[in-house]
């Protein structure tokens, strides 16, 4: 009687059937309360968490297999091969799931053992360092002829990432109607917060948003980052640097380490080079909290001017 299901939940069963997680046949009802009908219903593009943690069990797991222990091998195992933000966000879901059942995951346990369940998914941040384009590397980018269709989408989106400072999915959507010529700015509503933000007209952001391409020309965020890739490599964005990455000291070319984000490091990073405050940079990002801004964008120090050096001598 599956019509009788929401859609949620009949989607849920589709993967759990794709993964082996339910049988034709199973009261889709009762399924749907166990761990795994709780879990793919919420989250049912996380199909390999479960396998996860089924491999770490030896069985399907269910509201039993929830316990402390058994949640610390579960992060354990998914921090093999994978950066601690996935494992962070692997195990935020399995965390939501367990806060969304409060009564299934303590029912028959002793409640000085689950007391505080959730905080063997707690993963520790563990330092990761990117990279930006200096003003010299950004000035050499903007000279780089794009060589076919896709690298002109791609050189024109980084680009408006780079000189406003937008996120990837609004740096696609700017175009010269966003363009005040009397205030010289770009203003656009942000579709990640739905915010209003507002940018000064950069004196190269004129050409990038008049769309000569194909709109929505690369589907795909790797397809993106490889041609951007191309793109910086041809610029002679070549340094050899060093970054710590998912614990672990890398090295080699900067073109290697660059990615769409890069776009929004550049912007910040080269604004507080150039004396903007963290606060005037996070209203230009669109940041509610300038903590983000500093955490996530400025990828530089600057040098201490000379009025600071005065006091000290």
């Amino acid at each position: 009687m599956s019509e009788y299901y929401p859609f949620e939940v009949m989607r849920a069963v589709k993967m759990a059937t794709k993964k082996g997680y339910y049988s034709d046949g199973d009261d889709i009802g009762e399924w749907r309360k166990s761990f795994v009908g709780r879990f793919l219903t919420k989250w049912p593009n996380a199909g390999k968490t479960l396998d996860v943690f089924s491999t770490v069990l030896g069985h399907e797991p269910t509201w039993e297999d929830i316990t402390d222990s058994n949640l610390r091998d579960l992060r354990e195992a998914l921090a093999q091969g994978r950066c601690p933000s996935s494992v962070k966000t692997l195990c935020a879901q399995v965390k939501a799931v367990i806060n969304a059942n409060n009564y299934e995951v303590r029912k028959d346990k002793d409640p000085l053992a689950v007391c505080d369940i959730s905080r063997s998914l707690k993963v520790k941040r563990s330092p990761s360092e990117a990279v930006y384009l200096t003003q010299a590397e950004l000035e050499r980018f903007n000279k780089v002829k794009a060589l076919n269709g896709i690298e002109q989408y791609v050189k024109r989106v980084f680009m408006v990432e780079a000189l406003t400072g937008a996120r990837h999915i609004d740096a696609e959507r700017i175009t010269l109607d966003h363009v005040n010529k009397r205030s010289k700015t770009v203003t656009y509503r942000a579709v990640k917060t739905g915010n209003q933000v507002v940018v000064p007209l950069h004196k190269w952001l004129t050409q990038y948003l008049t769309r000569n391409d194909v709109e929505g020309y690369v589907k795909r965020m790797a397809t993106f980052n490889d041609t951007l890739r191309s793109l910086c490599c041809r610029a002679g964005i070549n340094e050899n640097v060093t970054l710590t990455r998912r614990g672990e000291e890398q090295q080699g070319p900067k073109w290697e380490f660059v990615s769409s984000h890069t776009g929004r490091r550049t912007f910040a990073t080269l604004l507080f080079l150039h004396g903007s405050s963290v606060t005037t940079i996070a209203q230009l990002m669109g940041h509610s909290n300038p903590q983000i801004t500093w955490r996530n964008y400025i990828c530089a120090e600057r040098e201490i001017d000379e009025n600071t050096l005065r006091f000290f001598n």
